[in-house]
């Protein structure tokens, strides 16, 4: 035991490792630093004030490997609203086929007012729904940028979607299911376009209180737009998971949806830069805390 010891005290002074001891456990670090505008140095879109990245590049395995380590860091609560908001939209879907929609039997004639009945229908189907996904997905925003940020995640941050920005939402969504579904009824690929290149739409909205709802699409469009080929390929991976979610017993869509709004996080940090947390002055050298 003595030839034992002294053969350790000889090794650790001639710095010979020894190894991790067995209770240590490394911090590696899963989420990236975020990229704040103001030290990134993008472009500056002299617009609407932000330090946009025009040049970004559509990295897909990027996004889902920041996207799946945000939604790591609080999964009950991104899945928790994942089935809140799919729970929420069936309910009123299934509301809308058994109380507004007439039983119709025999053949019905296709005439204008028939027509417009139908599309009238859509409408008032469309913009409940997209009221309520747009709600829960703003709170899966505000805590995936939280937590980019380092910031702490308290239970109200999934649901600033309902109390800071409620007003606001609620009119970005209307208008978006207005657009979408007219651009729908025009032969479908209008409104799966509009569908792609307004992703960034309620993320823009709830990171930018300054922004309105016309600018928030606007400016969505413009730099979805610019890698239009590359998005379309992330919005056909949304499609594929929350395909995949569903053949695992319909259970695996409730992890699906926060995963694809993690992943629109992530992409909208490169494209667009997040704002830094309170407290936090910005100079060249840096972030420092004030």
């Amino acid at each position: 035991a003595k030839m034992a010891h002294r053969d350790d005290e000889r090794d650790f002074e001639e710095g010979v490792a020894l190894g991790p001891f067995p209770n240590e456990e490394e911090s590696l670090p899963t989420i990236p630093p975020p990229p704040y505008a103001a030290t990134e140095g993008p472009r500056t879109d002299d617009d609407t004030g932000l330090a946009l990245n025009p040049d970004y590049v559509v990295d897909v395995g990027k996004w889902y490997e920041e996207g799946m380590a945000v939604m790591r860091e609080h999964y009950p609560m991104f899945v928790l609203l994942g089935v809140l908001s799919i729970v929420f939209q069936a309910l009123w879907h299934v509301f809308v086929t058994a109380s507004v929609v007439p039983p119709i039997t025999g053949d019905v004639e296709v005439t204008t007012n028939t027509l417009l009945l139908a599309v009238l229908l859509s409408i008032l189907v469309r913009i409940p729904s997209q009221i309520c996904s747009t709600l829960f997905n703003a709170g899966m925003f505000v805590a995936a940028f939280t937590v980019m940020r380092g910031s702490m995640v308290e239970l109200g941050t999934f649901f600033e979607g309902f109390t800071h920005h409620a007003w606001r939402l609620t009119k970005l969504a209307t208008v978006m299911a207005v657009v979408i579904d007219a651009g729908t009824q025009l032969f479908i690929v209008p409104g799966l376009y509009l569908i792609v290149v307004l992703m960034f739409a309620v993320p823009l909205c709830v990171e930018n209180p300054r922004l309105g709802t016309f600018k928030c699409m606007t400016l969505s469009i413009r730099m979805v737009h610019k890698k239009c080929c590359g998005m379309f390929l992330l919005f056909i991976t949304f499609f594929a998971v929350v395909i995949v979610g569903f053949l695992f017993c319909v259970i695996g869509v409730f992890l699906a949806v926060p995963l694809t709004m993690c992943v629109i996080a992530a992409a909208y940090r490169d494209i667009f830069g997040l704002h830094a947390p309170r407290g936090l002055q910005i100079s060249d050298d840096g972030p420092e805390s004030t």
